[in-house]
């Protein structure tokens, strides 16, 4: 059995975040999800079997190991910034049915290998390949017991959503949900998915759930007062949650987070209505 990942990405230009809609992602177009909304209580996207009651985010700061001139000093208090906001705005959103808690690791990761072995030569899309290279190096250092970096309060909880989100000394914005396949190749994949095999990542990583990657400057505020509001956005991918616009075009099909809000700060947009019955609300 393979374990895969749909990413979705933000596309980084000229310091302004540009969300694009990634093919595996469903559509904008409205459905009836009233069915969703039951006595199951919050859960993944349109999946009712998954329970999203209790969610744990692990975070960690991660620098390749050639960007250490650019390790900042203020990161676990940036860090710790946006996940209390997003940990009151998914409280306020799923109106008190879900609980966000997060661990953050104490100390900055310092990668085993440089920046180019993380991003490749290929960043477009938000660097999915950091994403996943960053997410294999932290199961083995930090997850698993027998990593260098373990420490016993980072393993796979029983009864808690997992989610890992990587702050990153260096480009990208990133997230989506690992599923499990019973198929063992991306071209397999992507065709019984009706998706590009481009959308489909291998990956080995089995104490988490979702991943999301973001440049550790959306944090600082650095790049734009909507750092937090791409955060949250990416996090919500993490939980299923589609980009409301259209690959395309671009052209937002909702006003909230995943649409048009993310373009604003988090404390000034929501989740829309749609969104929120499909996650069982």
């Amino acid at each position: 059995m393979a374990k895969y990942f749909i990413a979705t990405f933000i596309l980084l230009a000229l310091g302004i975040a540009v969300v694009y809609f990634t093919s595996g992602v469903p559509s904008v177009e409205k459905t009836d999800v009233s069915f969703l909304a039951s006595a199951t209580g919050p859960h993944f996207f349109q999946d009712p079997s998954r329970s999203l009651k209790n969610i744990v985010i692990f975070g960690f700061y991660f620098v390749p190991k050639n960007k250490l001139i650019h390790l900042n000093g203020d990161w676990k208090a940036q860090a710790e910034s946006n996940l209390e906001k997003l940990k009151n705005f998914h409280a306020l959103q799923f109106r008190g049915k879900s609980q966000v808690r997060y661990e953050l690791y104490p100390d900055p990761v310092i990668g085993r290998e440089e920046n180019l072995f993380y991003d490749t030569e290929i960043t477009q899309g938000g660097n999915p390949r950091a994403l996943i290279s960053v997410a294999e190096e932290l199961e083995k250092r930090i997850f698993k017991p027998d990593g260098d970096l373990h420490t016993p309060n980072f393993k796979r909880p029983a009864d808690e959503y997992p989610v890992s989100a990587i702050f990153y000394e260096g480009v990208g914005a990133a997230g989506g949900a690992i599923q499990d396949s019973q198929l063992n190749f991306p071209v397999e994949i992507a065709e019984s998915l009706g998706i590009p095999e481009s959308a489909i990542f291998i990956l080995d990583v089995e104490s988490v759930n979702g991943l999301l990657l973001v440049n550790r400057e959306y944090l600082s505020g650095e790049r734009g007062p909507n750092g937090d509001s791409i955060f949250a956005h990416e996090f919500y991918h993490t939980l299923g949650a589609p980009d409301g616009y259209a690959h395309e075009s671009g052209i937002a099909g909702t006003s909230d987070l995943m649409g048009l809000g993310r373009m604003r700060p988090l404390a000034h947009t929501y989740l829309d209505k749609e969104t929120l019955k499909s996650f069982g609300l």
